[in-house]
C-alpha cells in the first residue's frame, strides 16, 4: 500500500516537473529552485535519481547568488537528477538530512548526503560538482 502511494506520488511529481519543465523552455522564461516539501523530498529518495538539494536562506546574498546559478543549470539536467532547495530557516521541519551550513549543495543517495560543495556561486564550478556525482 505504502509503495503503491509512492508510486503515485512519484508519478504526479514527475508529470508536474516535466509540464512545468516543458512550459517554461516555451516561454524562455528564467528557472528557480524550488523548495522541496518532505513529501516531495520522500518520493525523490524512493525514485533512485540522484537529488541535490541547496540549503540556503532567502536573507543570505550568497546563498541566493549560489541558487540563481543552480537555477540556470535545471535545463540541462531535468532528466538526469532532481533539484530542490531547502530553506535554512525551516530546517528543522524539514525531515531530510541537514548540512551543517548555509549556502551548501548536496547530493543525496538513499537519502543521505555524499558529497557537499560549499559556498560555490559559479554555475560552471556547480555543472562539475552535479556532473561529477553523475557518474
Amino acid at each position: 500500500m505504502n509503495a503503491m502511494k509512492i508510486s503515485l506520488v512519484f508519478s504526479f511529481f514527475l508529470m508536474s516537473n516535466v509540464t512545468f519543465s516543458m512550459s517554461k523552455a516555451m516561454k524562455n522564461e528564467s528557472y528557480s529552485v524550488a523548495e522541496i516539501t518532505n513529501e516531495q523530498y520522500n518520493a525523490a529518495v524512493a525514485s533512485k535519481k540522484p537529488l541535490f538539494l541547496s540549503y540556503n536562506a532567502t536573507w543570505c546574498p550568497s546563498c541566493q547568488k549560489q541558487n540563481k546559478s543552480l537555477a540556470s543549470l535545471i535545463p540541462k539536467f531535468k532528466d538526469s537528477a532532481i533539484i530542490y532547495t531547502v530553506n535554512w530557516d525551516k530546517k528543522d521541519e524539514f525531515k531530510g538530512p541537514k548540512t551543517k551550513q548555509r549556502t551548501t549543495i548536496a547530493f543525496i543517495k538513499d537519502g543521505n548526503i555524499q558529497n557537499e560543495l560549499i559556498g560555490e556561486t559559479d554555475a560552471g564550478k556547480i555543472e562539475v560538482f552535479i556532473q561529477s556525482n553523475l557518474k
